[in-house]
């Protein structure tokens, strides 16, 4: 019989996973794509390293999702801005100012995501 996953496992791996995401995406708002380290996120998220690698395969796959999870948080946040009932100066204006200050209080992570 092949093995069926549980909701609590699936649960309990998704708690993981999201950790291991986090943990990168906090090494990446430190210092960038390049800070990364699957030793020092593994240490991060509490995990062991080959751990890291039963849920992405390489050290890009993680940065990859990484970017994929932030760039669409961002993009989404700005997107509901932009389409708010105000006349369209007033939501680019929004938009602008919006972007500009997440910007300058993530620098390195706003940095890691342009670069």
């Amino acid at each position: 019989m092949a093995y069926r996953q549980t909701d609590k496992v699936a649960a309990r791996l998704a708690v993981k996973r999201r950790s291991i995401l986090d943990a990168a995406q906090g090494l990446v708002a430190e210092g960038g794509f390049a800070a990364v380290q699957m030793t020092e996120v593994a240490k991060k998220a509490g995990v062991a390293t080959g751990t890291l690698y039963r849920y992405f395969s390489s050290k890009e796959a993680l940065c990859r999702q990484v970017f994929r999870e932030v760039s669409t948080r961002e993009m989404g946040m700005l997107a509901e801005i932009a389409s708010g009932d105000e006349p369209a100066r007033e939501r680019l204006t929004k938009v602008l100012r919006t972007f500009a200050g997440r910007a300058v209080r993530g620098r390195r992570l706003s940095y890691a995501l342009l670069a």
